[in-house]
Formats: structure tokens, sequence, C-alpha cells
């Protein structure tokens, strides 16, 4: 969630000022800032209002859209495969 933290940058604030803003502990946004955790939607949502941003605004739609696409492209491939293996015997 690098957008957190350039967001919280472009704003001026530090992390104290974002937790005391947000009430979202700065441990746990410090963590979600060097994507040690995935924020959770309650508190996406409260860091979101706090810095007057929309959530869409603070992830990476994209990164994310194209890494499940990945991921549910591969299990079709292996559901393919499984069912081409499976008609032959």
């Amino acid at each position: 969630m690098q957008n957190i933290k350039k967001a919280r940058k472009e704003k001026g604030l530090s992390l104290i000022d974002l937790e005391n803003i947000s009430g979202v502990k700065s441990r746990t946004i410090f963590s979600y800032e060097n994507e040690e955790r995935e924020p959770t939607i309650n508190n996406l949502t409260k860091i979101a209002i706090a810095m007057n941003m929309t959530v869409d605004e603070l992830i990476d739609f994209r990164r994310i859209h194209d890494q499940i696409g990945e991921d549910m492209a591969e299990r079709v491939r292996k559901l393919e495969k499984s069912r081409t293996a499976n008609k032959k015997h």
C-alpha cells in the first residue's frame, strides 16, 4: 500500500497525525505502508476519509486486478489440464 504512504506524505501528515485523525494505530498504518499487512476494508476506509480521499485512490487497483487475473488464469489452466487428463482415462 505504497499509495497510503505517498498520499500521507503529500498531505504533510506524520504517522501519528494520521493515527490521531483516523483512529488507526500508527504501527498498523506503518505495516500497511510497508506491505507487511493488508489493510482491512474498515481501516482502509478510515484512512481514506481521514485524508479526504476515496478508497479507490488509496489502492493500486490495476496491480491487484492483474494479480488476481493471473491467479485465476492459472487455476483455469490447471482445471483444463485436469479435465483433459481425466478424459484420457
